[in-house]
């Protein structure tokens, strides 16, 4: 067989030939059977020896057909990008990395996004894992009907099938949410601002808001309409002063942590004390780089925990074809940092 560098792969008849054995006798050997089978120990050395002259490798893809297990998961981001510096991705995969090797799994990234979606599915479904972990798919993701009609296993992470086929593992949104309502209203806010990005890329920021808005509402608190921001600390400087004014704000929700800490870099500068006249709470419990010495009051998700559960379930779906999907979802904890306190005496409550 010529491989696609033109190169020829060994084959187990060439180890066989080599060793002066029969095939059925180089397959037992190099599987491991060897000792099972009585082959005797000098014909093993004989086998062994020329796998290593020859530099022979089995095809794995034939190997994981025979035996119906590739010992690989595969992680494709429904975002469809892929950023040098994200923080979240980069600690949601080591950890999602880690959690597979410790069920003797590899991890296979896909990054092609420019396929479509039936080109996409057919390479996850080409036989080279044993399941796929999906992130963050919109409920209309062309991905998930072909994924729901494959006998392969699959998970989401951060999302739910509406449909209830796929599994999926999330983090608890509505309850860090409810956290964040709860603390801003004992603190005394009520004039209460989010910041969102804009772009079709934000997946989680209007599930977030529309959860806080649900929270405060309990509490006779309407949350302020969400300014749309661009993420750069010398937009935000540029407009916060008349936000603040415009709105009467006391304490503002940024949708992740990113934007948090753009928001207290350009407080910073604006000489804005925080969290004296102004609070800030994001999501996800990320410390990004920054310039300023505040740690954000945030919504905490255990990423390990996210990625161990992820990849747990997707085993167990491995492991027990069939079985019905399960959801299951993550505790998220709010964090205070040093960026939440009393709303600054003189702010009108709402009525």
């Amino acid at each position: 067989m010529i491989t696609k560098n033109g190169t020829k792969r060994i084959t187990l008849a060439e180890v066989a030939n080599r060793a002066g054995v029969s095939l059925s006798t180089a397959s037992f050997v190099l599987n491991g059977k060897g000792t099972t089978l009585r082959i005797s120990e000098l014909t093993r050395d004989r086998v062994i020896a020329a796998a290593a002259e020859l530099d022979y490798t089995p095809n794995l893809l034939v190997k994981g057909m025979q035996s119906g297990r590739t010992n690989v998961l595969s992680f494709f981001n429904a975002f469809r990008s892929r950023t040098i510096g994200d923080l979240y991705m980069d600690r949601l995969m080591a950890s999602l990395e880690i959690a597979a090797r410790d069920r003797g799994f590899d991890m296979l990234v896909h990054c092609a996004f420019h396929k479509s979606a039936q080109e996409t599915y057919r390479f996850l479904n080409g036989g080279r894992a044993d399941g796929v972990i999906v992130f963050a798919p919109f409920e209309d993701d062309p991905l998930l009907p072909y994924l729901r009609t494959s006998r392969m296993p699959v998970v989401l992470i951060n999302s739910t099938d509406p449909q209830g086929i796929l599994g999926s593992v999330r983090e608890d949104t509505a309850g860090g949410m409810r956290a964040v309502a709860e603390a801003l209203y004992a603190n005394g806010h009520r004039r209460i601002l989010s910041f969102v990005e804009e772009g079709s890329q934000v997946h989680d920021a209007e599930a977030r808001v529309n959860c806080l808005s649900d929270s405060l509402a309990e509490f006779g608190i309407d949350l302020l309409p969400s300014e749309v921001v661009d993420p750069n600390a010398r937009f935000i400087e540029n407009q916060l002063p008349d936000i603040l004014k415009r709105t009467g704000a006391t304490a503002i929700f940024c949708w992740r942590d990113y934007l948090a800490y753009q928001l207290l870099e350009a407080a910073q500068k604006l000489r804005i004390d925080v969290p004296g006249q102004l609070s800030v709470v994001g999501f996800d419990g990320i410390h990004w780089p920054s310039s300023t010495a505040h740690q954000a009051a945030s919504v905490r998700i255990d990423l390990s925990q996210l990625a161990a559960t992820t990849v747990a379930t997707l085993d167990d779906l491995v492991q027990n074809a069939g079985r019905p999907r399960t959801q299951k979802v993550i505790e998220a904890k709010l964090v205070s940092g040093t960026t939440l306190g009393p709303a600054p005496i003189g702010a009108a409550p709402k009525p």
